[in-house]
């Protein structure tokens, strides 16, 4: 698509089943296509490429980049599997065996990390691994995020009836820092001043700075009970951006504690969310996988804030 105000519009197989996108070296476009087990390669005056990865039915989870290449976590198998632009494409064990759960970030120092179970591994562009063991009282690790502050974060669930953990390592992977959570653990996000934590079954919703403790940070109330939070960006106001769990909600969460939730615009049916980005001039734009939609998200808002409950008309 090069003006999507134009509505370009690009129709294949339907078997075919595109996902994620993101920008990778040479100002291409890499989009992963889980179910087909493939990405789709889109370079400037070049027809679409279709290339599978390595592994078959390999279960791809994330798709990240870095400077020179696009990496894709092969969870079934444990790889994460390297592409670029006219080489073959490279596989690399990280875990013994696959993991469903197991997430993939690219670090501040330029590294990408991926978390499996009670591990993480940092590998450069060269393929160089370095693993690090989280502290003990991480049993489980459910997601990680790039901090700004140069730190991994990740959030992960403790030993039997300890409390869930979130913890925070240096890029050297030499100190780590942790602190209990009150809820189950969920996902972690990063933002530009701190960091974002939601619970598993949609009771937690937290923000705290960088220079505070994740004990310290501000509870924040949903509009909605039992909305199961799915965070999926933190913009450039440090605002929050969620959907429900069935992906019809579209909520952005501020670190003041102001949450405002809406339905989409399209007339009917289920937007399914799959995915919410920035664009360089801070509009949002929504992927929405059942209707067949991008929409661009313009300031507008349904619900009524936390508190707000009118029970007769």
């Amino acid at each position: 698509v090069t003006n999507l105000a134009q509505g370009t519009l690009a129709i294949s197989s339907p078997f075919y089943a595109p996902a994620t996108l993101v920008n990778g070296p040479a100002n291409s476009v890499w989009v992963l296509d889980r179910l087909g087990n493939r990405v789709y390669l889109f370079e400037q005056q070049k027809l679409v490429s279709a290339i599978d990865l390595p592994t078959p039915f390999a279960d791809a989870g994330d798709i990240v980049s870095s400077d020179r290449y696009v990496w894709v976590l092969e969870r079934r198998v444990g790889k994460i599997a390297r592409l670029g632009l006219g080489v073959p494409a490279v596989e690399y064990a990280v875990a013994q065996t696959g993991y469903w759960n197991m997430r993939m970030v690219r670090g501040p120092d330029e590294r990408i990390w991926c978390a499996d179970f009670d591990r993480l591994v940092a590998i450069d562009e060269q393929g160089k691994q370095t693993e690090y063991r989280v502290p003990k009282q991480v049993l489980w690790i459910e997601d990680l995020a790039s901090g700004s502050d140069g730190r991994i974060w990740i959030i992960g669930s403790g030993p039997i009836f300890a409390p869930d953990v979130v913890a925070a390592v240096d890029e050297r992977g030499g100190s780590w820092q942790h602190w209990p959570v009150a809820e189950s653990a969920g996902s972690v996000l990063a933002g530009k001043r701190g960091i974002w934590l939601t619970g598993a079954y949609g009771s937690l919703l937290s923000y705290f700075t960088y220079a505070a403790s994740p004990s310290s940070g501000k509870r924040i109330d949903l509009p909605l009970r039992l909305l199961d939070p799915k965070p999926y960006l933190v913009d450039k106001f440090e605002n929050l951006w969620l959907t429900d769990r069935y992906g019809n909600v579209i909520a952005r969460a501020s670190p003041d504690g102001t949450v405002l939730a809406t339905y989409t615009r399209l007339p009917g049916g289920e937007p399914g969310i799959s995915d919410i980005v920035q664009g360089v001039d801070s509009t949002i734009w929504i992927a929405e996988a059942k209707s067949h939609a991008v929409e661009k998200f313009d300031d507008y808002w349904k619900f009524p804030p936390h508190g707000v409950g009118p029970r007769h008309l």
